[in-house]
């Protein structure tokens, strides 16, 4: 039994959080899947699931990231929040992945 789908944390600089996670994520095996303007996937490398174990996410409101950012959402909007905006940023051109979002 799953315990857990993943793990979000918030951030309000992606950049400097990509540099950060990337750094401190690769000793426990895990790699960058997912890199967008509001968030950042990370799984190991030869992660084949559906939902990577760990999210970088900017909040969705645009508010400064802070503890419970988003926390009372249910799952079913925070992920058609997240696949909407990661959507329209695929379209864009702003969005790189390993998988083709569905």
């Amino acid at each position: 039994m799953q315990a857990y789908s993943h793990v979000t944390v918030g951030a309000s600089i992606m950049n400097r959080s990509l540099r950060f996670y990337d750094a401190v994520l690769a000793p426990l095996g895990l790699v960058r899947k997912r890199t967008a303007k509001i968030a950042l996937a990370y799984a190991p490398e030869d992660f084949s699931g559906l939902n990577e174990p760990f999210w970088v996410v900017r909040p969705l409101d645009g508010a400064a990231a802070g503890r419970g950012a988003g926390a009372a959402r249910g799952p079913a909007e925070v992920r058609g929040l997240i696949r909407g905006t990661l959507h329209k940023e695929a379209r864009s051109g702003n969005y790189r992945t390993t998988k083709r979002l569905a």
